[in-house]
């Protein structure tokens, strides 16, 4: 096929279609993801699914969400979709996709497959078709290369792929963590449930290696994540170089949802903890990085609220502490707030309805979800 003819395929299938996306994102957090995307210029949504926001646009909307968007882990585009009920059915019609519009010529590919209500159920059996199908359009599968997920449900089978086999959530600084971190898209989803956006200071100190700090920092920055890291789509045919340069070149001072210039305190008790925060806000190489101190929580002595003032509290939890200390240092933290932040909003995360009870606050709203395989609850209220 000569170029003109996959120019000419591309401006009409590509540039001038209206394609389906996917964010894969934490679950429960689904809404908060929907508006960032809105935040950031993408509407027409569908109906979202447990951990996913689907929406309809131009292929210019999955770029757009890949340079501003921090609170996904993955975002996709459906590249085919249609029913098959057998094997020989299910690899004519992968054969019939024109991977020449979506992959480079001769790239490897990760291939993915669940099936759910289906009478191809074998997932084995189906990624044996789909990798036939690839291979006669010159693709090996393989452990490396552009991630493919072929998800069959209700015999239709539904092809996305993946704009960067690396998880979003990894925002392509040299980042050291401390123990059991919490993953930037959920410090950052955190930040959102929290109301970022109308916050002018921020007070992070139990910040172990600083993830609330370090997003608040970049999103108000304007450290977008297509200025601190490559994608894999960027060398897809459907890619047009320049214009998405030129999206690159053009984004927006600071995250659409993120404060302007809010004053982040930043501190932990542990200097192990504080050194390597210390060392990732270094890693930014940005002018007016929060500066992490060493300092105990109980001993702090906040200024009263000014403008819309937030704390956000990470407790150890999990192994690090003991069940029994665990209820005693909750108590301790709902009498420090109580005490001492009065007027201020707060975000605690609390791993369990005995640290819920022990904090012995008033919350406003409760927000489930899991992180390093533990259920948590993120607690809402205002002191």
């Amino acid at each position: 096929m000569d170029g003109s003819s996959l120019e000419r395929r591309l401006r009409v299938r590509i540039k001038g279609a209206v394609h389906r996306f996917a964010a894969v994102v934490p679950p429960g957090f689904e809404r908060a993801a929907m508006a960032e995307l809105e935040a950031c210029g993408i509407s027409d949504f569908d109906a979202p699914a447990k951990g996913l926001v689907f929406w309809q646009g131009k292929i210019e909307s999955f770029w757009t969400a890949h340079a501003i968007a921090r609170l996904p882990a993955s975002i996709r585009w459906q590249v085919a979709e249609f029913g098959a009920t057998g094997f020989a059915e299910l690899r004519r019609k992968c054969e019939r996709v024109e991977w020449e519009l979506f992959l480079p010529e001769g790239a490897p590919v990760r291939l993915s497959v669940a099936s759910d209500s289906s009478r191809l159920w074998h997932e084995g059996a189906i990624a044996e078709e789909i990798e036939r199908a690839l291979a006669a359009g010159g693709h090996a599968v393989g452990d490396e290369g552009t991630s493919l997920f072929a998800r069959m449900e209700r015999d239709r089978c539904a092809l996305w792929l993946e704009g960067d086999p690396e998880p979003l959530y990894r925002r392509g600084l040299d980042k050291r963590v401390a123990a059991a971190p919490l993953r930037d898209n959920l410090a950052w989803g955190l930040l959102l449930e929290s109301g970022i956006g109308s916050v002018s200071r921020l007070c992070d100190p139990m910040c172990g290696s600083g993830s609330f700090s370090l997003e608040a920092f970049l999103a108000s920055s304007g450290a977008h994540p297509a200025k601190t890291r490559r994608f894999d789509f960027e060398r897809w045919p459907s890619t047009r170089e320049r214009a998405w340069e030129h999206l690159r070149a053009h984004l927006p001072e600071r995250h659409p949802l993120a404060p302007e210039n809010p004053r982040i305190d930043c501190s932990d008790l542990d200097p192990d903890a504080v050194s390597t925060a210390l060392s990732n806000f270094a890693a930014t190489g940005l002018p007016g990085a929060p500066e992490p101190r060493v300092e105990q929580f109980f001993d702090l002595k906040p200024e009263a609220a000014e403008g819309r003032s937030l704390l956000v509290l990470n407790p150890p939890w999990g192994k690090r502490i003991a069940e029994r200390d665990l209820r005693k240092l909750y108590a301790e933290i709902g009498r420090k707030i109580a005490a001492d932040f009065r007027s201020w909003d707060w975000m605690v995360l609390a791993p369990g309805l005995e640290a819920e009870k022990a904090l012995g606050l008033r919350w406003e709203r409760k927000l489930l979800f899991r992180s390093g395989g533990i259920g948590l609850g993120a607690l809402f209220g205002r002191a």
